[in-house]
């Protein structure tokens, strides 16, 4: 009887198993998308994300930077005690400087991210990555939203490649391979659109 009785007992605690880790999402950073940018001496990462609980859904947008991707990291901490969700993030806008100067690092940086989405569409901004996220759009109720529709819109209407971390790792590491990824601009301060093509050669630079 008494084993029983545990084993009813071990049963009706079983629902209740794994409730003590649950955070708010209001304690929470859901980026849609990230930006990074390469200005003075210093890499700017920036998060799109929606500002849940207003009566209308809205957006903002966190800025960090460092001499190194681990030190605006560090920045971020410092700027927000709440936890990113990384594995939500949906695309990835790399600037223009950034993209010349060479991406090795940041993508070294994305590749070791093991929370990070290997289904994470992979963009170059035709200017800097922050000026994009600077965008209001008007149909849309964040830039992040505007950018991820005009990539699934773009991938079924054109040629322009619809390139995510997954897809872009192999290419990378595979001879004779060259990955492009898609180039927005800012069309009449409120809009965005698909400009071109940015071809990558290795990791470290690219022409267009």
């Amino acid at each position: 009887m008494p084993k029983k009785i545990l084993c009813c007992l071990l049963l009706m605690l079983l629902p209740f198993t794994g409730c003590w880790d649950a955070t708010d999402v209001k304690d929470m950073v859901i980026p849609l998308i990230a930006g990074f940018d390469y200005s003075q001496g210093k890499y700017i990462m920036l998060l799109n994300y929606p500002v849940l609980g207003e009566a209308k859904e809205q957006s903002d947008v966190l800025r960090t930077e460092g001499r190194s991707f681990g030190e605006s990291r560090i920045d971020r901490g410092n700027k927000t005690s709440r936890i990113v969700a990384s594995g939500d993030l949906k695309g990835v806008i790399i600037g223009e400087e950034l993209a010349k100067r060479g991406t090795e690092g940041l993508f070294d940086y994305l590749f070791r991210f093991t929370t990070l989405s290997q289904t994470v569409r992979l963009i170059v901004a035709d200017g800097s990555a922050e000026d994009i996220f600077q965008v209001e759009p008007k149909q849309y109720r964040s830039v992040g939203e505007n950018v991820l529709d005009l990539m699934r819109n773009s991938g079924q209407n054109n040629f322009i490649p619809d390139e995510n971390l997954h897809r872009f790792k192999i290419n990378v590491y595979t001879a004779g391979f060259n990955p492009v990824l898609p180039v927005i601009k800012i069309h009449q301060q409120d809009r965005i659109e698909v400009t071109g093509a940015a071809l990558f050669k290795n990791i470290a630079w690219w022409q267009r």
